[in-house]
C-alpha cells in the first residue's frame, strides 16, 4: 500500500512569500521518497537524526533549488528516528520508527513551528510570536550573565528597550515548542 502524506512546511517571511514545503512518501517496506519544493529564496536544511540526535543524513538546499532523495531505512537498526526540515522561519520534525518489518513515518507526533522573531533597531529589540504559542524570552550579555527574562504568549510582540545596557553584544534566546532558537544582537 503506498501512503502519500504531505507536510507543509509554511514560511512566515516579511520579504516574500516562500512557501517551502515537504512531501513524504511510503515507497516500499522501509523507504520512502522526500521531495522539497517551493525553495525560492534562502536556505533549507534536511536532517535525517537517530534516536540519540545523531545526525545519518544532511543537506543543505539553496534557494531555487529542486530536491529529491529516495530514504532507504532497511539497514538501520530498529529504533526511532526523525526527518527535521528547517529554514529560517519554520522547523519541522517528523518522527519515523524503524522496525524488523517495516518503517512508519509518524506524523501524528510531528511538531512544526514557526520561529520566533526578532529584529533590533537601535536601543529596541522586538520578538515576535507569528503564532499563538507561548515563550520564553532571554538576553544574555557577552559573559552569559542573564540580563532580562520574561514569558511571552500569544501571537504578539514584545518590546524590550535595550538603550540603558552597556555597549557591546549580546544573546537572544527563545524558547518555544521545546527548542531553543537563538540570535545575537549588538548595541553600538
Amino acid at each position: 500500500m503506498l501512503t502519500a502524506v504531505m507536510i507543509m512546511v509554511s514560511t512566515f517571511a516579511l520579504a516574500n512569500d516562500t512557501k517551502p514545503a515537504v512531501k513524504i512518501e511510503k515507497t516500499g517496506v522501509k523507504t520512502f521518497a522526500v521531495i522539497a519544493y517551493g525553495l525560492n529564496e534562502g536556505e533549507t536544511e534536511i536532517a535525517f537524526r537517530d534516536q540519540d540526535g545523531r545526525i545519518l543524513y544532511s543537506t543543505t538546499l539553496k534557494g531555487g533549488e529542486r530536491y529529491a532523495k529516495k530514504l532507504d531505512l532497511n539497514n538501520l537498526p530498529n529504533g526511532k528516528y526523525v526527518l527535521e526540515v528547517e529554514n529560517k522561519a519554520t522547523f519541522t520534525a517528523t518522527p519515523l520508527e524503524v522496525n524488523a518489518f517495516t518503517a512508519i513515518a509518524q506524523f501524528d507526533g510531528q511538531v512544526s513551528i514557526l520561529k520566533p522573531l526578532v529584529h533590533q533597531k537601535g536601543g529596541k529589540l522586538d520578538v515576535i510570536l507569528p503564532t499563538e504559542v507561548q515563550a520564553d524570552v532571554t538576553i544574555y550579555d557577552n559573559n552569559a550573565r542573564k540580563i532580562a527574562t520574561e514569558t511571552v504568549a500569544g501571537s504578539s510582540l514584545k518590546r524590550f528597550d535595550l538603550s540603558r545596557l552597556e555597549k557591546g553584544d549580546y544573546t537572544v534566546m527563545v524558547k518555544t515548542g521545546g527548542r531553543n532558537f537563538i540570535q545575537s544582537v549588538s548595541l553600538d
